[in-house]
């Protein structure tokens, strides 16, 4: 098949693949592997035209792509077309970050091989069955690190995701950057956080084994960030305090368990996730550095820059990005505000040019 690059609108001859289906995503949209005299492309194929999902993917690369972030740290995505049998099918793609005799393993899967190991259980033949489940049925569930939301999400730390590939890596004899990884799951958690991603659950981090070295795969899966997703999943993580993103994304940040913080007005509130790993961005020139650079992003210029270069947006996707990446915004400093206030300190985290804080969304 024939794929085409969609760029500013302008159509450009990407090449000639071979496609082969891998898989259905959440949305129903099939994902295939496109192969091409050694290129390969994962293509996520979309029902009828490009949808809010899809915009969520590739303005979330080029958001990455202006805060700086390498080719190593993303999967960046962008808008094609492929002609085949005289139809043609619209989506996103992105080059096949696993590179050539590697594997990749999902946090996820990492934490049931190491409770395999641990409790002697056949995982390969459990593999199917919901990890709740597996938990319940051998009563392990005060041993396993596990809570699970009302919504049946389960919640894990940084830490515990670090602890786990740590366990993993040494059953493995694998080796392994600590420091490194550590930097990157805070990136990605502080990432997240501003972009308002919802779905960065447990397989949706994945680690990348190659030449018995153990490192994080490339974030990828942002269709869900800016609020381009369902009307419930918006009304769940902006408005309900009791399903902020700390419980949607299925992560917790470093810092705290989730028992030290669950009792907290702050995080029944929200916003407690700025609040976890503050003192480290403080202290850790890269992260305070990201940190200033969302603040400061100016949304509208972004919006605009994207209109002519990748694609127009509609007026409604432009209403979510805005009030969603506003919304997160004006919560982390609110949190910051109310912390400094409950602890009578005035240094917790002091940005770069402090910037404003309310916007015409209607621009």
């Amino acid at each position: 098949m024939k794929v085409y690059l969609l760029k500013g609108g302008k159509k450009t001859l990407l090449g000639n693949f071979r496609g082969k289906l891998i898989g259905e995503s959440t949305y129903g949209a099939e994902k295939r592997i496109l192969s091409n005299f050694g290129q390969k492309f994962v293509f996520k194929v979309a029902n009828e035209n490009i949808t809010d999902t899809q915009v969520g993917d590739v303005f979330t690369s080029y958001i990455y792509k202006k805060l700086g972030l390498s080719e190593e740290d993303f999967v960046d995505y962008n808008f094609v077309e492929t002609e085949a049998r005289k139809e043609s099918v619209v989506g996103v793609i992105s080059k096949f970050f696993v590179p050539k005799g590697a594997k990749t393993i999902s946090s996820w899967d990492v934490k049931v091989d190491n409770f395999g190991k641990e409790f002697g259980w056949d995982v390969e033949k459990m593999k199917n069955h919901p990890f709740k489940d597996m938990i319940l049925n051998h009563n392990v569930s005060e041993l396993m690190t596990i809570e699970f939301s009302s919504s049946g999400e389960y919640i894990n730390s940084a830490e515990d995701v670090l602890k786990q590939i740590k366990i993993y890596a040494k059953n493995h004899n694998l080796s392994l950057d600590e420091k490194d990884l550590d930097f990157k799951l805070k990136r990605m958690i502080i990432l997240d956080y501003f972009f308002v991603q919802k779905d960065r659950h447990m397989s949706n981090i994945e680690f990348i084994i190659d030449k018995n070295t153990i490192t994080l795969a490339p974030l990828f899966d942002n269709e869900l960030a800016f609020g381009m997703e369902n009307k419930v999943f918006r009304e769940e993580t902006l408005a309900s305090p009791q399903k902020r993103f700390r419980i949607k994304t299925g992560l917790t940040t470093a810092g705290g368990s989730v028992d030290s913080y669950k009792n907290s007005r702050l995080f029944k509130n929200g916003g407690i996730v700025a609040v976890d790993i503050l003192d480290e961005i403080k202290n850790d020139k890269r992260l305070k550095a990201l940190v200033d650079k969302c603040l400061k992003l100016d949304i509208n210029e972004q919006i605009q820059n994207f209109d002519r270069d990748v694609r127009k947006l509609t007026v409604n996707q432009k209403k979510y990005i805005k009030t969603d990446f506003l919304a997160r915004r004006q919560q982390f400093f609110d949190v910051v505000k109310a912390l400094e206030k409950r602890t009578n300190r005035q240094d917790i985290f002091i940005p770069t040019n402090s910037p404003k804080l309310t916007e015409d969304l209607t621009k």
